[in-house]
């Protein structure tokens, strides 16, 4: 059958699927989908291949059209253009910033607009056929060739605040008289010269920077910095929250774009298209009567403590972990807050991962206990993958060959042939798993593992790999069977792990 040949069934199905998510407001987020029939193998097939084929098209018009542009043109455009032409690494992920308006050259807009429609229709089937990751990173593709398209705004969770799209949080902090300081963050308007002169505002008058200081010197008194989706607490300084608050969002938006499946059923996206198509087909003037659900996980601050010192982490938290001096960071559950330190010695690599567990084990219902039982590696695995998180050209990458928890997984499989077969791995808690002799070997492997889980086969295991965190995170009385939520047997992961690793060449040493 050729591509596009389902696509009026898809159409039918997709408004079907709508009609009754939004009748039953289906809730399957703790449900393992049962694995294609060969007919929906057969159809997601094609629908990537649909994909893959609008890709390489658009790709080679986008190129010679941006060969053609004036050297006259917006510079800063032309680079967001080019990096939508940047080459594709199957072991890495590219997520690309997207703009708040439109940045297009007029030359582009016509192909550009055309791109983000035929993306959108891709990206409603795919929700039909259930692809989530997929579709969420379509519906992202689809604003980077038209930053207004409304549909697919209202999907993501944006909303309209003067002439540019915003998260929620930001368009409030705008409506309420603030706007973003590069050094200091959220303030009044009226208050950035004075910072620039070293003032600061507190408790209603003006104070000096020392005076400041001395006011937050202890953590009880901290400065308190909010963005979009933390609340952190320093006494160390306003300019260091405020630099650890903005890490800890772009951490945030790659983690909810890679794993949106974790958050989103299939039937909860379907739900949020059909919202938002009935939002932009309101007519203009008329109020809708449809409202968009924010995403689980939104509407709340996650909580971060940033200690000026290290000793003074130390000492705060030695009575909840009497081994506290050998951490550079933690996350408690309990509390419901991760805690760090300032300084040489803070490591970002530790903040990401830390932080990692928060948003897994905070933006839907989790187990306080998870992994304590089986599978722990999976929960420390995917925080390593996020350590790997990097700045490049008009947004972000992680994963690669390049960390150093995957050169350790390539030397100590590779080259000193240590693996702990999955089957065995995935029985230990967490107990028994730090306390394993072996334990940074097992760290490497299980980051290596996560890497391969993924990227190997284009991402196909992504959204197995999702549905296998939310049952782990649930932590159910009868455990969890990796193997269900992956669709394949141990022996089979073993075997394609090794050959993936194979994939980067011989490590160091070999």
């Amino acid at each position: 059958m050729k591509p596009g040949s389902h696509s009026i069934v898809r159409q039918l199905n997709f408004q079907l699927h709508c009609a009754l998510a939004l009748l039953f407001g289906i809730h399957l987020n703790n449900v393992l989908a049962a694995p294609p029939t060969a007919t929906q193998a057969a159809d997601i097939k094609a629908w990537q291949t649909e994909v893959a084929t609008a890709e390489a098209t658009y790709r080679g018009k986008l190129t010679a059209l941006v060969e053609k542009l004036p050297a006259t043109s917006n510079p800063a455009a032309l680079a967001a253009l080019r990096a939508q032409l940047r080459p594709a690494d199957v072991h890495k992920l590219w997520l690309s910033k997207i703009p708040s308006s439109s940045y297009l050259p007029p030359k582009c807009q016509t192909l550009c607009a055309a791109r983000a429609k035929e993306l959108y229709q891709l990206a409603r089937q795919g929700a039909e056929l259930r692809q989530v990751t997929a579709t969420w990173e379509l519906l992202h593709q689809v604003l980077l060739a038209d930053p207004d398209f409304a549909p697919a705004r209202d999907v993501l969770g944006y909303e309209q605040h003067g002439g540019a799209w915003l998260h929620p949080a930001t368009a409030a902090k705008l409506r309420a008289g603030q706007t973003v300081h590069q050094i200091f963050g959220w303030l009044p308007a009226a208050h950035h010269a004075r910072y620039d002169d070293g003032s600061r505002y507190f408790r209603n008058r003006w104070i000096t920077d020392e005076e400041d200081a001395a006011a937050h010197a202890d953590i009880q008194h901290g400065w308190k910095i909010e963005t979009e989706h933390y609340a952190v607490v320093t006494n160390h300084s306003l300019e260091e929250g405020v630099r650890m608050a903005r890490r800890l969002e772009e951490l945030y938006a790659a983690w909810q774009r890679v794993f949106i499946s974790y958050l989103l059923s299939p039937e909860e996206l379907l739900v949020r298209i059909a919202a938002a198509e009935k939002i932009t087909a309101t007519p203009k003037g008329e109020k809708s009567t449809q409202k968009m659900r924010p995403l689980p996980g939104e509407g709340k601050k996650l909580q971060v403590v940033l200690f000026a010192k290290r000793d003074q982490y130390n000492a705060a938290l030695k009575p909840a972990q009497p081994r506290i001096e050998m951490t550079l960071g933690i996350y408690f559950a309990s509390t419901k807050t991760a805690y760090f330190f300032a300084g040489t010695e803070q490591d970002p690599g530790t903040v990401l991962h830390e932080a990692t567990h928060q948003l897994f084990q905070e933006t839907r219902k989790a187990s306080n206990d998870a992994g304590s039982r089986a599978n722990f590696w999976l929960l420390e695995g995917v925080a390593c993958y996020f350590e790997t998180l990097a700045a490049a050209d008009h947004g972000y990458t992680l994963g690669g060959g390049e960390s150093q928890r995957l050169l350790a997984a390539r030397v100590r499989l590779l080259n000193d042939d240590f693996y702990i077969p999955l089957a065995e791995l995935s029985a230990k808690g967490m107990l028994e798993l730090q306390r394993d002799p072996n334990l940074p070997k097992l760290y490497s492997q299980s980051a290596g593992l996560t890497q391969f889980l993924i990227h190997t086969d284009g991402g196909a295991l992504r959204e197995p790999l999702a549905a296998a965190l939310r049952n782990v995170y649930a932590n159910p009385p009868a455990g969890v069977d990796l193997t269900a939520a992956l669709g394949r047997p141990f022996a089979q992961l073993d075997q394609e792990y090794r050959e993936y690793l194979k994939l980067f060449g011989d490590p160091p040493g070999r």
